[in-house]
């Protein structure tokens, strides 16, 4: 799906691109890759590295693109782990930006309801993605570590193999949260030493707020990590 926003004191949905424009794609179908690739000089690496679901965060730039790629969490509402992550590809020109991911997420969601996020202060768009995507980090482990008690409280009355495979579950979502977390803290990282003119510079005080919540989310899985694998020994 691909839709098209223009900023005018607030996003306003726009039927067509236009010259400075955000354009969001979210689940591309094979048409609409083919459009990103032929109308807009997207690379097809490119788009194939942020349809990974394995890809790392990072960032690289080229004659028309910056294009930064970092890892957002996602909750599963279908079998299987009820969280994980995935790529987000952000790509910037002098004329556009546009957004990629292979599934429906928060990120999106919330700077559209917000609908004052200036997408035209690039430096600030992009630090706004990764503050909501610290946010939903932070969101997501308070839901595991709520889920985990209640398995937790399970075991306790009786040990199932449901409850430890469940407990399983929590535990490789935690894995998945602590690597992309890693990940998105080296690309900050880089990102901070770097002048970019397309981007522009960013706001040193909004960054520094951002390094800090993707510290206290990495803290915060990794000790819910540690208590996860001690309780697991404990029953085991």
């Amino acid at each position: 799906m691909i839709t098209y926003w223009t900023y005018n004191n607030g996003l306003v949905e726009s039927e067509t691109i236009r010259k400075n424009c955000w354009v969001s794609v979210i689940k591309p179908t094979p048409e609409e890759t083919d459009y990103l690739i032929e109308k807009l000089n997207v690379s097809p690496d490119v788009i194939n590295d942020i349809l990974d679901v394995d890809e790392r965060a990072r960032y690289e730039t080229d004659e028309r693109w910056v294009t930064v790629i970092l890892r957002i969490p996602l909750r599963n509402l279908e079998n299987g782990l009820p969280f994980y992550t995935v790529p987000f590809g952000i790509l910037i020109s002098d004329s556009m930006i546009i957004t990629i991911c292979s599934a429906e997420n928060d990120v999106i969601h919330s700077i559209v309801a917000n609908r004052m996020v200036d997408f035209k202060d690039r430096s600030n768009f992009v630090m706004h993605i990764f503050m909501k995507t610290a946010n939903l980090f932070h969101s997501y482990l308070k839901q595991i570590n709520i889920q985990v008690a209640a398995i937790e409280n399970d075991l306790l009355k009786s040990t199932r193999n449901k409850e430890l495979h469940q407990m399983l579950k929590m535990e490789k979502c935690l894995v998945y949260f602590i690597t992309s977390l890693k990940s998105d803290e080296i690309l900050l990282a880089r990102l901070k030493s770097l002048k970019i003119s397309i981007i522009g510079e960013f706001d040193e005080d909004l960054m520094d707020n951002v390094i800090i919540e993707f510290k206290q989310a990495m803290e915060m899985a990794n000790i819910y990590s540690d208590i996860q694998s001690g309780m697991m020994d404990a029953f085991a």
